[in-house]
């Protein structure tokens, strides 16, 4: 979004963890997809909207990714599930001028997927929403060629 943010999808990569199967009529994931990406505050700053606030910081976390199978909509990715993952790092809130680089989470899937759609959505200094859309082969997963993660849609 120039003028206010940079954002790029790192990767997504199989996830190397043992998916606990706790019973009880939950389901269970087949995969989880660990997607990596990193950001910069170019220059958003929020806070004239709101009385009393302080500096405003930018942050994507799973509250702004959602990310689905490309190849298959009802194959959506659970940024809920619980899985322990080492190194999945909080993502901070970035002052203008400041970058989070590797920040990541975990994205559960009921079938195996090759490549995710990962549409991220943030509302900008004025409060208006923009999204941007990637498309991002699936390391590690089957019938994948290693290619530049294609943005496809802003809005």
């Amino acid at each position: 979004m120039p003028g206010e943010w940079e954002f790029t999808v790192d990767s997504a990569r199989v996830a190397k963890v043992k998916i606990p199967n706790h019973g009880g009529g939950s389901w269970v994931p087949t995969q989880v997809i660990l997607l990596s990406y990193s950001y910069k505050n170019i220059g958003f700053d929020d806070s004239a909207n709101f009385k009393d606030g302080g500096p405003s910081t930018l942050a994507f976390s799973k509250a702004q990714i959602d990310v689905v199978d490309a190849n298959d909509a009802d194959n959506g990715g659970a940024g809920n599930y619980p899985v322990r993952i080492k190194r999945v790092e909080d993502a901070d809130g970035q002052k203008p001028g400041q970058k989070m680089v590797g920040a990541q989470w975990p994205y559960a899937f009921k079938k195996k997927v090759g490549a995710v759609r990962v549409t991220v959505s943030h509302y900008d200094s004025t409060l208006k929403l923009h999204e941007a859309t990637f498309l991002v082969p699936v390391e590690g997963a089957r019938h994948s060629r290693p290619h530049a993660n294609k943005h496809v849609h802003h809005g």
